[in-house]
């Protein structure tokens, strides 16, 4: 955890008390941070603003990595749907015929895809897997 931001602070060669003096974040938030007591994706936005400018880089290299997808849900062609992840893998759920469905195990996909494409990802899948069912139906 916090790694990103670990790695930016030793590779700087300052010490927290000299950082905190330069970007006015207070030295025990930056301690914390450091000795993972604080998990950077947790704390103002505003922190992490000043942090990226002093580390001269975008804010998304500072913070830890993660699944927008984990719990998101919905009902796409009255198929019900959720995601979960656990470690670095997301699942794609459905509950089509009475049956829990896993439609795919993928690697964690990456924050900087907006909701817009995971929803248009979630909404290919569960029509390819109907398709694909109803098809099954219609050779038995």
């Amino acid at each position: 955890m916090n790694d990103n931001i670990k790695d930016k602070i030793k590779h700087s060669g300052k010490s927290l008390y000299r950082i905190s003096k330069e970007t006015g974040i207070p030295y025990t938030t930056l301690n914390e941070l450091m000795n993972e007591k604080k998990n950077i994706n947790h704390i103002k936005a505003e922190t992490v603003y000043r942090l990226s400018v002093f580390f001269k880089c975008d804010t998304k290299d500072l913070l830890n990595t993660f699944s927008i997808l984990n719990n998101s849900e919905g009902n796409y062609m009255d198929v019900p749907y959720k995601w979960i992840s656990s470690d670095s893998k997301s699942t794609l759920h459905i509950y089509y015929d009475n049956e829990d469905i896993i439609l795919t195990k993928a690697n964690t996909l990456a924050a900087e895809i907006n909701y817009a494409t995971y929803r248009e990802l979630t909404e290919i899948l569960i029509e390819n897997y109907i398709r694909k069912n109803e098809l099954r139906r219609q050779l038995i």
